[in-house]
């Protein structure tokens, strides 16, 4: 029934074949017995999917509005991951297990 609505209404083939390949990956063993469908082909029909969704992503997001939270999001790229961890504020110091699962060998101290 969604697939039929889907196509209905003019949803992207790549879409559509995106939530296939999830359908079919939710029921995996089902279509290995009943279909022949092995593992390594569904895993195929999920990638050549997700592949050919990535390729019209900016298409697929343009009508969402996202542009604004986009332009905060620090792991958009690299450079901008890399700066925000950069910017996080890191703790250390000389602290000591204390727990009566700790081990009790001393080398065990952080």
């Amino acid at each position: 029934m969604a697939y039929e609505a889907a196509k209905a209404a003019g949803v992207s083939s790549c879409l559509v074949d995106l939530y296939l390949s999830s359908v079919i990956q939710s029921e995996s063993a089902w279509y290995v017995e009943n279909l022949e469908l092995g593992t390594a082909r569904q895993e195929k029909l999920q990638a050549d999917a997700l592949n050919a969704v990535l390729l019209q992503v900016e298409k697929f997001t343009q009508g969402l509005n996202v542009d604004d939270y986009l332009k905060s999001v620090p792991i958009i790229s690299d450079a901008r991951w890399n700066s925000f961890v950069q910017g996080l504020e890191a703790f250390d110091g000389n602290g000591e297990i204390q727990s009566e699962h700790a081990p009790r060998d001393e080398s065990a101290k952080l």
